[in-house]
């Protein structure tokens, strides 16, 4: 199944750099606990699970536009 999605342009730009940074992606989904505390702003499970995705997410996209304009500036 997967060899099947890797040959689809788009799946394959956008789950490529997370498949790259993996490591990355954890400790930032580790760390947002720490940043927010879902318990209290959020009663829904289901709604804290999208906020954090969309948390993590965002912060890696930032992180990973840093990290290129780092390697293109040297």
């Amino acid at each position: 199944m997967a060899q099947k999605l890797v040959k689809i342009e788009i799946i394959r730009r956008i789950f490529e750099p997370i498949g790259k940074h993996t490591l990355v992606l954890l400790c930032i989904h580790h760390l947002d606990f720490y940043w927010i505390t879902w318990g209290g702003l959020v009663n829904q499970w289901y709604l804290a699970v999208v906020l954090r995705t969309a948390l993590d997410l965002a912060l890696f996209s930032v992180w990973l536009m840093i990290v290129h304009f780092a390697n293109n500036n040297n």
